[in-house]
């Protein structure tokens, strides 16, 4: 049974061969290692070895304005409502392995790097202990990387970026792209688990098939509380969207969402709409895959599991979305032949 968590202590942290690409555990160390405080930008070509724990203390603000290329194996632990922010001149190259991935983690994670913070087993890392990672350079890579404990784990808005092999655990919001507008962003072969919102991105991102929800072990399925790739804005770009483990969900914004461009739905794609959302297909517009897809509630947990993150609190009705609308001339041009939708208005 697959189920969806309120984060415990007792969550098993273990390898993620099972269910991902990075096949090594989060939160694994090399032991103790020599603390580095980082509490000033990085304004100069830096490079970050596994030998130390660079530490980004408690409300602190670095900011990468040059090169930082960080090695295999090394840990970066994050204190309260501090943030590290890669600025448009800056570039971060963090590519791990999968036997030694990059670490981000909390100040109080004693299992990446041992106790840095000094204070033995009176603390504990727990969702949201650091606020982002936030990255508006271009050309960055993060890959074999674990994000664990923050509050968004990962923040883009840049252009040419690659996310790929990487496990994003116990954060408030795993990974963001909402903005629009940035070409070459590459979302592939990650992990998100346990976290609450796992994913929020523009609607003309992909994340894809090779992209998994959930984690696996003794039996168990370990999901995220909203179970779905949360999107939003206009589709004005050619997109595919293919993974079809979680929904692709517009979370109740009470808006129409213009298709412009040519959208590709893969066999078995659902996607949920929130009260008062409609999809409005413009003039220039195409969407394949319709005769294959769902469309439905984000109240409906059948199709696909809980993506609003409620449980069995609310359940779907007639009339919880409004529909989806076709303006393209000559006439009407969309046929849904075999289309399953689901609880809208029209």
């Amino acid at each position: 049974m697959t189920r969806s968590l309120v984060l415990s202590s007792a969550l098993p942290i273990l390898i993620l061969a099972a269910c991902g690409s990075n096949s090594n555990p989060p939160g694994t160390g090399t032991g103790t290692l020599t603390r580095v405080d980082v509490d000033n930008d990085i304004d100069v070509a830096t490079t970050w070895s596994a030998t130390n724990v660079y530490v980004i203390p408690n409300g602190a603000s670095v900011y990468v304005n040059a090169g930082l290329t960080i090695q295999a194996g090394t840990v970066v632990k994050l204190g309260a409502d501090s943030e590290f922010a890669v600025q448009p001149g800056g570039q971060i190259n963090a590519t791990g392995t999968a036997l030694d991935p990059i670490v981000f983690t909390s100040l109080k994670d004693d299992a990446a790097g041992g106790d840095t913070n000094g204070d033995g087993a009176f603390s504990s890392p727990g969702m949201g202990d650091w606020n982002r990672i936030v990255v508006a350079g271009n050309q960055s890579t993060f890959s074999y990387c674990q994000f664990l404990y923050g509050n968004y784990g990962l923040q883009l808005s840049a252009k040419n970026l690659t996310v790929s092999n990487d496990v994003f655990y116990s954060n408030t919001t795993g990974l963001v792209a909402s903005q629009g507008g940035y070409t070459g962003i590459s979302i592939t072969n990650n992990t998100f688990y346990a976290n609450t919102n796992p994913v929020v991105v523009n609607s003309n991102y992909a994340v894809d098939s090779t992209n998994v929800f959930h984690y696996l072990v003794a039996g168990q399925t370990y999901t995220n509380t909203f179970q779905a790739i949360q999107v939003d804005g206009d589709i004005d770009t050619t997109t595919t969207w293919s993974n079809i483990e979680v929904a692709y969900t517009f979370n109740a914004t009470g808006g129409t969402t213009d298709i412009d461009a040519a959208l590709t739905l893969a066999p078995g794609v659902v996607v949920k709409f929130g009260q008062g959302d409609n999809w409005l297909l413009n003039p220039g517009s195409t969407v394949n895959g319709f005769e294959t897809a769902v469309f439905t509630s984000l109240k409906d947990d059948f199709w696909l599991g809980d993506s609003n993150g409620d449980g069995s609190a609310t359940t779907p009705g007639a009339g919880d979305w409004n529909g989806i609308a076709d303006i393209r001339t000559p006439g009407p041009t969309l046929y849904l032949d075999g289309t399953n939708v689901y609880y809208a208005v029209y």
